[in-house]
């Protein structure tokens, strides 16, 4: 290395595309690479929520006890250098909770780039579970309401509240299948 070149430690900070604030008319920013841009966004957002958090009535008093420059420029500081340094997934803090953001509103199905109307889950028909040649009796399991099920062993119920246990007594069949329906809050629950 020639003398007044660059040390690059990593390649990373040669590509990454990140504008960055080195100095402030002749005042040079005391960081390595300078301050980002999106930190000092981020900062500036903090600080603005911060203000305005102080003026409610239950928040405001609690962060009157903290002194001013903590309040305006400890905490959106480490705000912003939380949010900027941390990682979710390969992406800031900040860009992660947009997502999430961006994607609780968004609508689950997609049809012809529509939004497409949910899907009652009664809808789907009967569902039959067949044991195999090695059980011939009742598996343990769940099942949430609303449904219907048809129950085709011998097994004692015992109700609790909103759930009906079945205890199998055997591997026999009972002459008759017994249907179970269970309301939206209910379930059935094989031991």
């Amino acid at each position: 290395m020639h003398e007044g070149g660059v040390v690059l430690r990593s390649y990373r900070l040669a590509f990454e595309l990140e504008r960055r604030i080195h100095r402030i008319d002749r005042y040079r920013i005391p960081l390595p690479y300078g301050l980002p841009l999106s930190a000092a966004g981020v900062g500036l957002a903090s600080a603005v929520v911060i203000v305005a958090l102080s003026g409610m009535p239950a928040i405001g008093p609690i962060l009157g006890i903290l002194p001013l420059p903590v309040r305006l420029l400890f905490v959106p500081g480490a705000a912003a250098h939380v949010l900027c340094r941390t990682q979710s997934d390969g992406r800031r803090v900040y860009e992660a909770l947009a997502a999430r953001a961006a994607y609780s509103v968004r609508p689950r199905r997609l049809v012809g780039l529509q939004r497409r109307p949910g899907q009652d889950p009664r809808g789907l028909g009967p569902m039959v579970i067949v044991p195999d040649e090695h059980a011939g009796a009742l598996r343990s399991g769940s099942v949430r309401g609303p449904a219907e099920v048809l129950v085709c062993h011998q097994a004692q119920a015992v109700i609790r509240g909103r759930r009906l246990e079945l205890r199998p007594m055997g591997r026999d069949l009972l002459q008759h299948a017994v249907t179970v329906r269970l309301r939206s809050a209910e379930r059935l629950v094989v031991r």
